[in-house]
């Protein structure tokens, strides 16, 4: 997965890097979605501890977790944050930038998010930002929230930002078999339906560089807001929603129920869909 995803984001289809223009209007439009976030009452019961320990998984260039770090210093709440993602180059960059607009380092690692347990520190907040869940199936996000529930104290905070895919794309444009993903001088990606696997529940689809040749396959999977919220409702006991722009939400979801272990899920994952 690891070497999928570097050469799906070396395609610049979606603007990370926070130093260019387009990254920098995304980082400042996560920092208004979180100042949002932060007056949540589970946010504000949480963030009652000293400091807040923040994980942020799928973090990448650390736009989320940076964002989410700042709008609550600004409130005079100490955060240790980490961010974690499968790709080092990116989180170089999340290293890099923390220091800039945080003033002061924080820490990364690199990390499947399907195996987060493997950390073993306890947090206050788990946040998932920049709409990464399209690279996780139902059966792979179960991992990540039993690894989430194992890594929370009693009273911690799961966060996804989401949009509802099957409104925003499926229903309202209708499912292209063929997508321009990026028209520029510097090259032209676009992307090809490859097939549907109905047991993960993921689309295949083909990426290609127009003009270099590279490409990439991967698993796309277009989530609706509420099956995400139903399965977290099993690994948590409280789960709300709020609304940032138009059909993108954060689902919150606040004490871990510790039901169903990591461990359980390895020893019961039907054999095709034992994550390696």
């Amino acid at each position: 997965m690891r070497r999928m995803l570097e050469k799906l984001y070396d395609m610049e289809i979606w603007p990370e890097d926070p130093y260019s223009e387009e990254g920098r209007r995304r980082y400042d439009r996560a920092l208004e979605h979180m100042r949002k976030l932060i007056k949540h009452p589970f946010i504000k019961e949480v963030s009652k501890a000293r400091p807040l320990r923040v994980l942020e998984l799928c973090g990448g260039t650390g736009i989320g977790g940076v964002a989410l770090a700042k709008a609550l210093s600004e409130e005079g709440i100490e955060v240790d944050l980490l961010i974690t993602d499968l790709r080092e180059k990116a989180l170089e960059v999340a290293k890099k930038w923390a220091l800039e607009v945080l003033g002061r380092e924080v820490r990364t690692r690199v990390l499947d998010a399907r195996r987060a347990y493997e950390i073993g520190e306890m947090f206050n907040i788990v946040l998932i930002y920049g709409l990464s869940m399209a690279h996780f199936s139902p059966w792979e996000f179960t991992f990540i929230l039993a690894s989430s529930g194992e890594l929370l104290q009693d009273g911690g905070i799961f966060i996804v930002d989401q949009v509802d895919i099957r409104l925003g794309i499926l229903m309202r444009i209708g499912y292209k078999a063929l997508v321009v993903e990026r028209a520029t001088e510097d090259g032209v990606v676009i992307s090809l339906h490859a097939g549907y696997d109905v047991i993960k529940g993921t689309a295949k689809r083909l990426y290609l560089n127009l003009f270099s040749g590279e490409r990439v396959m991967t698993d796309i999977c277009y989530w609706g807001l509420a099956e995400i919220a139903t399965l977290m409702w099993l690994f948590f006991k409280s789960i709300d929603f709020i609304r940032m722009e138009d059909e993108r939400y954060f689902i919150l979801g606040r004490e871990p129920r510790r039901r169903i272990t990591v461990k359980e899920l390895e020893e019961s994952m039907p054999p095709r869909l034992r994550i390696g």
